[in-house]
């Protein structure tokens, strides 16, 4: 059953990273265009998605993902993004990226996808009440 399989939660979580992406060049730059931005082409998204499956691999919650309730799953997110974050920084301090980089557009990015991430897993968490035949 492919509701029930994590590896689809990880499917939707990193489709959710690169709508957050797209949402954050449009909310930042008001297009998809960043000019001089190093990090606002698909390379930066393509990190982006890197950054995730990183933190995903090192960082297991608690509680399986059926057994958590809202505010658990809440809290689940913020602290993946806020693992984000903590390699993101080190990621741009290590290569010296951060002179050209636009905070603004972390922050957005981070916002859009602590949203879509609650979102995503709020709805999938009430989509396996339904047997997975019946969602196909």
């Amino acid at each position: 059953m492919l509701i029930r399989n994590k590896s689809f939660y990880m499917f939707a979580d990193a489709i959710a990273v690169v709508v957050s992406f797209i949402l954050a060049l449009l909310g930042r730059f008001a297009s998809l265009d960043a000019g001089d931005f190093q990090l606002g082409n698909w390379y930066g998204c393509i990190l982006m998605l890197f950054i995730y499956i990183v933190v995903i691999l090192f960082y297991q919650p608690d509680q399986p993902i059926m057994k958590r309730n809202r505010w658990n799953e809440l809290r689940v997110v913020i602290t993946d993004n806020f693992y984000m974050v903590m390699v993101l920084t080190l990621i741009l301090f290590a290569f010296k990226l951060g002179d050209n980089s636009s905070r603004k557009f972390y922050i957005l990015f981070f916002l859009f996808n602590i949203s879509i991430f609650t979102e995503n897993s709020f709805f999938l968490n009430n989509c396996c009440l339904v047997p997975a035949a019946v969602l196909c």
